[in-house]
């Protein structure tokens, strides 16, 4: 009986290792900025964080999605660091590069401007595209103002603006779906006219959206996402305001991100227009329909 324990034992002993040398490796994964580092211009600090992320990403695995309501936990795919330290990291060396300046940091000392980022969603699909959505809160530490930010992007299509996602505005202002005519949009049909971006400064006589009129006095800017030359969406921003400023402080590094947006979209359509017509060995690929 003993020996027979043994041997099963060693037999199961046999079968584990067996089944730890067939597992695949882990990878790890990290994000990236989107801009290059740029020469200082600027002695402007600021302050990331915090970051805080949806529970449901907030792991090691990166998680994908697997269908309606469903998600997968991916074992051997993970993040090389806390997402939370990833997206702030990032968020840093971008603001270094479209600010030009290097004192920005992670850490809780204090700086002229403190950014706290709560992204709402972090959604992914294999093979396709990951999408955030995100709020975000600037604090001036000399006097402590906040400012939280509204966003919305809107595709265009057949000659309207059609309401893509938005987040910050009320449930009484649905964007979501929604159809706009660009002549009747204030700044976000200007920068679809123009293709260029448009700003409202409070007290200016440019009319606001008309989903964003009734919030009282706003900055806000409209930034064109173009792909070979045409709109393909719009960005708009706005945050509150009782004053007249100068420009938005904030415009500039929306302004960069749009631009960026609209290189890599182009960027991609040409991978993916040259991997439809690589020929494959054994297979002729025709125009025919």
């Amino acid at each position: 009986m003993i020996t027979r324990l043994v041997n099963l034992a060693i037999h199961g002993v046999i079968m584990l290792a067996v089944g730890c040398t067939s597992t695949p490796p882990s990878r790890f994964y990290t994000l990236r900025a989107a801009s290059d580092p740029a020469a200082p211009s600027s002695s402007l600090s600021i302050a990331v964080g915090p970051v805080t992320v949806p529970a449901v990403v907030d792991r090691p695995q990166i998680v994908v999605n697997a269908g309606a309501n469903q998600v997968r936990v991916d074992d051997f795919n993970r993040w090389a660091a806390p997402l939370q330290n990833n997206i702030a990291r990032v968020v840093a060396d971008n603001l270094v590069a479209m600010l030009g300046t290097p004192r920005v940091t992670l850490s809780s000392i204090d700086a002229d401007y403190r950014a706290a980022i709560e992204v709402q969603s972090f959604e992914s699909s294999l093979g396709e595209a990951a999408m955030l959505d995100a709020v975000w809160f600037v604090r001036r530490s000399k006097d402590g103002k906040t400012e939280t930010g509204r966003t919305a992007v809107f595709l265009v299509s057949g000659g309207k603006l059609r309401g893509w996602r938005a987040l910050g505005f009320p449930a009484s202002q649905p964007i979501v779906g929604s159809d706009l005519d660009p002549a009747e949009s204030g700044v976000v049909g200007q920068a679809v006219q123009s293709g260029a971006g448009q700003q409202h400064r409070n007290g200016d006589a440019t009319l606001l959206p008309v989903f964003a009129q009734a919030d009282g006095p706003r900055d806000a800017a409209a930034l064109p996402v173009q792909v070979g030359g045409s709109v393909i969406a719009v960005l708009y921003a706005d945050t509150a305001r009782a004053d007249r400023p100068e420009d938005p402080e904030w415009l500039d590094t929306i302004d960069a991100m749009t631009k960026h947006a609209g290189r890599v979209l182009e960027a991609m359509t040409v991978r993916r227009a040259a991997a439809l017509w690589t020929p494959r060995r054994g297979v002729v690929r025709s125009s025919r329909q």
